[in-house]
Order: structure tokens, then C-alpha cells, then sequence
């Protein structure tokens, strides 16, 4: 599983889709056993397919977000393992336009419906240590 560290204040950041802001060039020193990025799931209608995100940063205007898939409306989900290594407060903001929400171990901490512009997620102590974390997206 690919894991994400994240410093205390996390910033997620959404571009007509979704940018996650993290330090791949420290994650690989610390934990070169573990690949950066999101395992992401991506469906257009009954069409899906995944790759592993090493940093959410897109603007797919109309097109499609993968290559593999037709255009139209669609979703996105990434999953993976956000690595918190010092205790203290986190908080998710995102620039969205469409539909967001992040959750830690199947805690929501931001949602956005309809979106287009910043929202901020609620603060957050998930505590040093591995945790599950959650994307989903769609248009």
C-alpha cells in the first residue's frame, strides 16, 4: 500500500479536480520500501480502470482522465495510508470545481457538494501513526 506523509498542517488542494499537496522527495528518503502516491479507481459509466497518483494535480477541462476511459462525467477515488508522524492538528482545504470529500480512517473531515472554489475541512487530531485515508471526486 502507498503511503503519504503529511507534515501537521495538511493542505489538499482541488484544480477541476483534485491536487494533494505532500513531500515526495521526503517520503522516498524515509521510506523508500514505500512508494508515494493514491491507489486510484477511475469510473466513467461501467468502464473503469487504476494506476497508483503520486500527487493529485490535474486539469482535465473536457477530457478524460485517463487515456483508457471515453470522456463524460465521471469519478475518482484514491486510498492509501497517511503516515502522521508528529501529534497535533491537521485540517484539508481544497480549491474544488464538482464534488469532494476526504475521510481518515472512515472519519469525514471534508466534504464539499457543487463546488467550485476553496472549502476547508474541519480541524483534526488523528494522533502519530498509519492511518487509512479516503479521496473521492466527481464531476
Amino acid at each position: 500500500m502507498a503511503h503519504l506523509f503529511f507534515p501537521p498542517s495538511v493542505r489538499l488542494v482541488c484544480v477541476v479536480t483534485l491536487l494533494i499537496a505532500c513531500n515526495a522527495t521526503a517520503i522516498a528518503q524515509d521510506d523508500d520500501e514505500f512508494p508515494p502516491g493514491l491507489l486510484a479507481t477511475y469510473n466513467v459509466g461501467n468502464q473503469a480502470v487504476q494506476r497508483v497518483d503520486n500527487v493529485l494535480s490535474f486539469d482535465w477541462g473536457a477530457a478524460s482522465p485517463d487515456e483508457r476511459l471515453p470522456t463524460g462525467p465521471f469519478t475518482a477515488e484514491w486510498s492509501g495510508n497517511l503516515l502522521a508522524r508528529l501529534p497535533g492538528k491537521h485540517t484539508f482545504h481544497v480549491f474544488v470545481a464538482g464534488d469532494v470529500s476526504i475521510s481518515i480512517d472512515d472519519n469525514e473531515v471534508l466534504k464539499a457538494a457543487e463546488q467550485w472554489g476553496f472549502v476547508s475541512g474541519e480541524s483534526f487530531e488523528p494522533g502519530a501513526a498509519d492511518h487509512d485515508v479516503q479521496v473521492t471526486y466527481s464531476t
